[in-house]
């Protein structure tokens, strides 16, 4: 596997573990998880949904996710995020407020 395979395989595990444990992910989790710029963290998500098929509504800046599939994440999702709080360049996960979709 190569290194840009790797790396896209790991931010495609870091989605569904957002989506698994918080029911959604948001851009902005994508760049402190991985210190990537705003147009990059929504090429993430872009190459997401192309590689996966989970279908996403995208609204007030977050990707819900109804019926959702596990793809390429193999172990416990609290457990994947754990790991990437402590390698992250940012604190991934800040307690923040959101609308719910109507």
């Amino acid at each position: 596997m190569s290194a840009l395979a790797a790396k896209k395989l790991v931010r495609f595990k870091f989605v569904e573990a957002m989506i698994e444990a918080h029911g959604y992910i948001n851009r902005y989790h994508i760049q402190r998880c991985f210190g990537l710029a705003s147009a990059a963290a929504s090429r993430v998500m872009t190459e997401y949904k192309a590689a996966s098929g989970n279908i996403f509504t995208q609204g007030y800046k977050i990707y819900p996710c109804g019926d959702f599939k596990r793809v390429f994440l193999d172990i416990d999702a609290n457990e994947f995020i754990a790991a990437a709080e402590i390698m992250a360049p940012e604190k991934i996960i800040i307690y923040e407020t959101v609308k719910k979709l109507i």
